[in-house]
């Protein structure tokens, strides 16, 4: 039942300093089997997608695809499952009776002791490599019990927001996002206090020192998986969110219009629980551990929407360019920031700001990644201000006094 699939590197190598690891991850122990427990309630359409999602996806490591049916009552659904486990392409479990998602996924969690899993909602689609990039961050330090990938909807690990939008579109598509992320954010994390039951890998040593998860106080789903977290940072472990994957998340679909209502009293009980939650998210969010992950990102598709252009046009704070110019760079030249404006893209928000004189390195390192040898200033007066801002600070880019 195992399967592996093989992940076809990427050619582009370029990099600069700012986007290059400050060390090498530490090496995944050989892989194992991998258990990917993906518990289905109906949902044909979104079940059949995700499962596709997974088969196609290029990887390396060896994995069984747990399917927990949780008493579906849609007969397509079911013959499609029982015609997979019957080619061998999943292993099926079927409740009898509705358990609801926790005591299901505890079950998949069950089946084979020994193993990792990864916990995966029918409402996502997977890409290349996705697999063995979560499985390197889990053994990347000693003590890691969970890792997320980035996605678009998720209250921990969001892309591009820091708030979940299960409807944002990019210029290119989900896949290659996912590409992107491989090449800038490789071997990168960020340590986050919980992580996201909508693709979650759990590492089997965790899960033996902490126990499943909590059926009794989340029968239903929503809190379940950081009431494991929170456990797990009691005995000393830790939870990633790795920079180098992409997956798509179509949230609140395997919940539908009741989400709301059951995130409320996940709230409740999850307080009386773990009293410090109020301080946890607070921390985090002020933190933002994931930001320099989004940065990175957003620095990967900019580069592609310059498409090798090698002059940028720089203009001052609050001025328009003409029509025609795409991204450029604003200056305030009060304050002495420099900052990206990108013209009908709404969606890079995360890219860098540069404080001058003193970011002018992280500048050059961002520039040389983009391919940019020039800045095309507005007007002469503002080139004046940059040369003398930056005078006696080394400046790779050359600079024109006009726009081309």
């Amino acid at each position: 039942m195992a399967r592996r699939r093989t992940e076809s590197r990427s050619q582009n190598t370029r990099s600069a300093e700012a986007l290059t690891p400050t060390e090498e991850p530490r090496a995944a122990r050989p892989y194992d089997i991998i258990d990917l427990i993906i518990p289905v309630h109906n949902q044909r359409q979104l079940t059949l997608a995700c499962l596709a999602a997974v088969r196609s996806a290029s990887v390396q490591a060896h994995y069984e695809i747990v399917v927990v049916d949780d008493a579906s009552t849609d007969k397509n659904l079911l013959d499609d499952l029982a015609q997979d486990q019957a080619a061998g392409r999943i292993t099926l479990l079927t409740n009898e009776t509705n358990l609801g998602f926790t005591l299901s996924v505890n079950r998949g969690m069950r089946l084979h002791t020994d193993r990792d899993v990864v916990l995966l909602n029918n409402d996502t689609l997977v890409f290349d490599g996705w697999l063995d990039r979560l499985h390197n961050a889990a053994y990347s330090r000693p003590r890691v019990a969970s890792v997320n990938p980035l996605t678009n909807a998720s209250h921990i690990s969001c892309y591009p927001y820091r708030s979940a939008n299960g409807t944002v579109r990019f210029e290119v598509p989900d896949a290659e996002i996912s590409r992107m992320a491989g090449e800038v954010n490789a071997g990168r994390a960020a340590e986050v206090h919980t992580t996201v039951g909508f693709c979650m890998y759990i590492r089997r040593q965790s899960l033996n020192d902490i126990g499943l998860f909590d059926a009794i106080h989340f029968p239903v789903g929503y809190g379940e998986e950081s009431d494991f977290c929170y456990r797990a940072r009691r005995l000393g472990w830790q939870h990633l969110v790795t920079g180098d994957s992409f997956v798509r998340h179509w949230e609140g679909q395997t919940f539908g219009e009741s989400k709301m209502q059951r995130i409320r009293e996940m709230i409740e009980i999850f307080t009386r629980l773990h009293s410090d939650l109020a301080q946890r998210d607070r921390e985090f969010a002020e933190r933002d551990p994931v930001g320099p992950l989004r940065a990175r990102l957003d620095l990967a598709r900019l580069r592609h929407k310059l498409a090798g252009t090698d002059g940028i046009a720089v203009v001052g704070a609050g001025a328009s360019c003409q029509d025609g110019v795409g991204p450029h760079l604003q200056i305030d030249s009060e304050s002495g920031v420099m900052r990206w404006s990108v013209p009908t893209s709404d969606t890079l928000i995360n890219l860098p700001v540069y404080a001058l004189p003193h970011d002018v390195a992280r500048l050059n390192a961002n520039l040389d990644y983009l391919g940019v040898l020039s800045l095309r200033f507005a007007d002469s007066s503002l080139r004046t201000w940059f040369a003398e801002r930056l005078q006696g600070r080394p400046f790779e880019m050359t600079i024109f006094a006009s726009l081309v």
